[in-house]
This record gives C-alpha cells, sequence and structure tokens, in this order.
C-alpha cells in the first residue's frame, strides 16, 4: 500500500474542496474583484482569492503544485494529471512532464 484512500480524501479536502468547491474565486489585485469582495461580509468564507486570472488551466496547475508539495515527501507516490472540469465536455488539465 502506498496511501490510504482515507488519507487522500482528507488531503482532497484540505487542498481543494475546502479552497474552490461552491466558492466564488476571483484575483487579487483587480479592481473589480476588490470592489465585488466588499460586497460580502467580513470573514465571509464563500470567497477565495487567488493570485492568477482563475480559468481551469489556471486552476488545474495550482491543485497540481498543492498536490505535488504533499507527494514530494511520499517517494513511493506522486501525482501525475489534475483535470478541472468546467461543463461535461470542458476541461483543462495539467501534468507532469516526462522529458
Amino acid at each position: 500500500m502506498v496511501l490510504d484512500f482515507g488519507d487522500l480524501k482528507k488531503l482532497y479536502k484540505t487542498l481543494v474542496e475546502d479552497k474552490f468547491d461552491h466558492r466564488l474565486i476571483l484575483k487579487t489585485k483587480d479592481k473589480l474583484n476588490i470592489a465585488i469582495g466588499k460586497a460580502f461580509p467580513k470573514g465571509n468564507k464563500t470567497i477565495t482569492w487567488v493570485p492568477y486570472n482563475p480559468t481551469a488551466e489556471n486552476m488545474a496547475m495550482d491543485i497540481y503544485d498543492r498536490f505535488d508539495v504533499y507527494f514530494l515527501k511520499h517517494p513511493l507516490a506522486r501525482i501525475e494529471k489534475v483535470i478541472v472540469y468546467e461543463t461535461p465536455t470542458s476541461y483543462a488539465e495539467f501534468g507532469r512532464s516526462e522529458f
């Protein structure tokens, strides 16, 4: 056994679900987004601020990087690819290069 699925589920919840699921994802340092953010009460947990334009492509790379940092500590496991779906047929993926 390389990684217990229960541990993987907890990791997913911490790194992805708690940050992105059912959230409004806004780019920091964007004047319009800052104005939108001000419309929400302080401490509101429905907004996730990211330093990049929150496209599916950028989010796939961000999520990949979050897992990759964790898996660097576990030499028997590694992340290969992240796929972020916008619709059932539209998605972006980011993965390991084998060069």
